[in-house]
């Protein structure tokens, strides 16, 4: 019995030290972490910069620092290197919007147009009401000369939230880009039927 109780006392005692350790650790990271964005809200961005790779190296699932690094990459013109960070956070949190905006406007930097897209067509998906992301996923589309992929991605928020002027608009320069003078005409057609007093 006295064997057993020693035993279960000395269990007891390791896993409070270890989770004396791992609240440490946590400490620790959290404390770098507003070390790094202290130093990023100060300007010294190369300091902050340095102090978000050392913590990622210690505690390298910290995905809100491997977006902060990038965002620092992004404004010091270093996409090719921001486009790592970022997309280690979009892995640990693809659903976290603002990690997939950084990376298409890193790809885009980098004048990967057509996975740029490829982003906005994922947020798309998580945020279907959300129309600037149609509207950018076609962008970046127009931008990688993908004009039909575009043009259908025009005609499904058309069908999705009905005509619009700015987007027959577009539709109509792409027809034109195309050389499609029948399909540009139908376009600025159907504006005068559905507008005729403009």
């Amino acid at each position: 019995m006295r064997s057993l109780i020693t035993t279960v006392l000395f269990l007891v005692t390791i896993s409070l030290h270890a989770q004396e350790i791992v609240g440490n650790k946590e400490i620790d990271r959290e404390a770098l972490l507003i070390e790094a964005s202290k130093e990023k809200m100060l300007g010294r961005l190369d300091k902050a910069k340095e102090l978000y790779k050392q913590l990622l190296t210690e505690f390298p699932n910290t995905e809100a620092a491997a977006y902060e690094l990038a965002r620092i990459l992004m404004v010091q013109k270093q996409p090719e290197e921001a486009i790592i960070w970022v997309s280690k956070a979009v892995t640990a949190n693809p659903s976290n919007v603002w990690y997939g905006i950084l990376k298409a406007d890193a790809l885009q930097a980098m004048g990967q147009y057509k996975d740029a897209a490829a982003v906005y067509e994922q947020l798309t998906r998580q945020h279907p009401t959300q129309s600037n992301y149609f509207y950018k996923w076609a962008f970046y589309l127009v931008k990688a000369n993908e004009l039909n992929a575009a043009l259908k991605v025009y005609d499904d928020l058309e069908r999705r939230d009905g005509m619009d002027e700015n987007l027959i608009r577009l539709k109509h320069g792409l027809y034109v880009a195309q050389g499609d003078q029948k399909k540009a005409t139908r376009e600025l057609l159907r504006l005068a039927e559905a507008h005729p007093k403009n």
